[in-house]
Parts: C-alpha cells; structure tokens; sequence
C-alpha cells in the first residue's frame, strides 16, 4: 500500500511537471509566433519603402533629364552636383534597407525555428501530459485496492492491539501469580528457618537442663565445699586466736553462716557478749579477705580497711589484735576505732573531730 501511494504520487507529479511544460511551450510558440509576425510586417515595410524609393527615383530620373544649357554652365553643374547627391543618397538608402531586409529575413528564420522546437517541445509535452494522464488512469484501480489494504491494515492493527492486550493482561496475570508463588515460597522458607531455629532452641533447652545445669549444680556444690572448708578452715583459726574463752568455738555452717558452740552445744549469738560478737565479726572479716585474696587474683590488695574491729575487747584480746596485724602480709592498715588503746600499735594516728556540723582530720 505505501509502494502504490509513493507511485501514485509520483505519477501526479510527473503529471504535474508535464502540463506545466505544455504550458510553457504554449508560451514560447505564443510569444516566438508574435514576434515573427511582427518582424514579417516589418519586413514588408521596408521592401515596401524600398520599393517606393526605387519608384521615386526611376520617376525623378525620367523627369529631369539634365541637358547642359549654354547660357548657364554653372546652374547646370550646380543642378548636376545636388541630383548626384541625392542619387547617392538614395542608394545608401537603398543598400541600407537591403541590409535591413536581410537581417529581417535571417531574424525570421531563426524565429521560425525557434518556433518550430518550441511546437516540438508542445507536442512532447503534450505526450508527457497524455502518458501521464494514462499513468493516473492506470492507478485510479488503486484507489480501491489502497483502501481495501488500509482497511486490512487497520484490521490487523486492532487485532495486534487485542493480542497484546491479552498477552499484557497474561503476563499480569502471570507476574501476580508470580508475586504470590514468591511470597508462598518466601513464607515457607521462615517457616522452616523458625521450625529448625525452634528445634534448634528446645534441643539446647533440654541440653541446658539435662546436662549443663546439673553440671554448673554440681561445679558449684564442689567449689562451695571447696569454699566452705577453706572458709570454715581460716575462720576457725581467727575465732580462735581472738576468743578467750576456750570452751567456746565457732564454724561456718553450710550458708556460709558463722555458728558458735559451747561445750558441743550451740548457742544462740545473743547470749554472746560485746567481746565475744565483735570477735565473730572481725574472725569472719579476715577468714573472707583470706579466701577472696587466696582465690580471686584480680582482688588482690596490698590495702586492708577495718571498721570498729576490737569493740568490747579486753586488754589480751587488743594484744591478739596487734599480733595478728603483724603477721598479714599487708603494707598497709587502715584501722578507724574509738579505741585509744590501738594507737600504742599504729604507725601514723589520725584524730578526726565534728564541730558545728563539719569533720576536721588531724594528725596526733
């Protein structure tokens, strides 16, 4: 269909060019046909002069017949002179409407075969013109056939439309389908990572409960009886060095909690007296720093604080206590009493006073 329009298009305007060249060579023959007419009538003109003047000589000769006059020589030769001026004259004439005339003739020839291309350029495009009219006759059948293909054209364009239509409301469809099948998939994918991370999780729940809480029971019962003795051990002996009752003993029971027995009984700690309580406290301070420092290397120090540790101790008891601050391997002892016996057995003694709301530290 677009080859037969291109072709029909192609023929109009050949079409087209060819009248415009008939019409063209119209012109040429119209103007060239002018001309030469008008070059004719001048042509005749000047052969009709010519001929006049030819005439009026040939008259003027037949009249004057110059005879020579006796009487006046001179008028004669004068006469003479001028009708041999005038003769002259007129054969210039004449030669030049001769040359004129040939020149109109040779100028008409020329326009003549001018005209005669220009009526040879007319009638070819005359025959252009006719061929191409026969050319638009020969596609004027196209016309139907153009519009029967535009119309299959267009027919085949809205079924392509419908196809792809479908295909897109298809490849949606699909795509939609697609989306939920991931998504489906997506979901049983969680689910099974949960399923393995739950079975994972309740196996090492039971691991923790079946094995390794009895375990860590066990390690910790072990190291608490560990604890206990060595704790027991270092309290027994601190409680007794400080007690000056030898029927009285002390042990930790199996809370870590300090225990005092008389004579194979034990007593309840109110009826301990001040002495007594405070040598429980102190003996269960030193057995603890003796553990942690033995058992905790990071908590090991060089320095030992000590609150009130000899309220209610005897004489004896306060030597006890300055012997046994010798012997700890601690550089220093920090040791805050109102006790002055204690200073006789410190190094450097601190006096601290209240006054008016404010403590005030001295050295003694």
């Amino acid at each position: 269909a677009a080859e037969a329009e291109q072709a029909a298009a192609e023929a109009e305007q050949a079409a087209a060019e060819a009248e415009q060249a008939a019409a063209e060579a119209r012109r040429t023959r119209e103007r060239l046909a002018a001309e030469r007419d008008s070059k004719s009538a001048e042509l005749e003109r000047t052969l009709s002069e010519a001929e006049g003047l030819r005439g009026r000589y040939a008259a003027d000769r037949a009249a004057d017949r110059f005879e020579c006059d006796e009487d006046d020589p001179v008028g004669y030769l004068l006469r003479l002179r001028e009708a041999l001026a005038a003769h002259a004259d007129a054969l210039a004439r004449l030669a030049e409407m001769r040359e004129r005339a040939g020149l109109a003739r040779r100028d008409l020839g020329s326009r003549r075969k001018e005209a005669e291309a220009a009526e040879a350029d007319a009638r070819r495009a005359e025959d252009g013109m006719a061929a191409a009219g026969r050319s638009l006759a020969a596609f004027d059948g196209l016309d139907a056939d153009l519009s029967g293909a535009e119309r299959g054209l267009a027919a085949a364009q809205a079924r392509r439309r419908g196809a792809e239509a479908d295909a897109a409301a298809h490849a949606e469809s699909a795509s939609g389908w697609r989306r939920r099948l991931d998504a489906e998939l997506m979901a049983l994918e969680r689910a099974g990572r949960s399923k393995i991370e739950h079975d994972t999780r309740v196996q090492f729940s039971r691991w923790i409960e079946t094995y390794f809480m009895p375990s860590v029971a066990r390690i910790e019962r072990q190291v608490l009886v560990s604890l206990q003795s060595g704790f027991d051990e270092a309290y027994r002996g601190w409680f007794a060095t400080l007690i000056d009752d030898e029927t009285k003993t002390s042990r930790i029971d199996d809370t870590f909690m300090p225990v005092v027995d008389q004579d194979g009984y034990e007593i309840d700690s109110a009826h301990l007296s001040g002495g007594e309580r405070t040598s429980v406290s102190l003996a269960y301070r030193l057995a603890l720093n003796t553990l942690l420092r033995r058992e905790t290397k990071s908590l090991r120090s060089n320095l030992l604080v000590l609150d009130e540790p000899t309220d209610g101790f005897s004489k004896s008891q306060l030597a006890k206590v300055h012997s046994i601050l010798k012997d700890l391997d601690y550089e220093q002892i920090i040791i805050v009493s109102h006790d002055r016996e204690l200073e006789t057995h410190a190094d450097h003694v601190f006096h601290v006073t209240k006054e008016g709301g404010s403590s005030t530290v001295r050295a003694a």
